[in-house]
């Protein structure tokens, strides 16, 4: 079973994915971006979730291509629902979706 994870909580947007067979799991990739905001400043939930829109195809791409796989290949998708900033996880939870249907 070969599973797809997204995390986008706050300020790192990054893909995994897990090969599991039989009772003990695999890391295949584990690939991501993190929003860095200015010096003194804290996260802003808005910009930290346009990191994340600009990155997330990268981040996906880069993600299969280290694990050798292709879209097709996944068993399941998820991602963080929370606890975390809003904008951002709605970021997480659109791709997951996308990729799913």
């Amino acid at each position: 079973m070969i599973c797809l994870g997204i995390e986008s909580t706050a300020h790192t947007f990054s893909c995994a994915v897990i090969e599991k067979k039989q009772k003990n799991g695999k890391i295949l990739s584990d690939v991501r971006k993190i929003y860095r905001p200015p010096e003194g400043e804290g996260i802003h939930p808005r910009e930290a979730s346009r990191h994340h829109i600009e990155n997330s195809s990268v981040v996906l791409k880069q993600c299969l291509d280290e694990a050798k796989i292709k879209i097709n290949d996944l068993d399941m998708i998820a991602y963080a629902g929370g606890p975390g900033l809003g904008p951002c996880l709605r970021v997480g939870a659109v791709v997951a979706r996308s990729l799913s249907s």
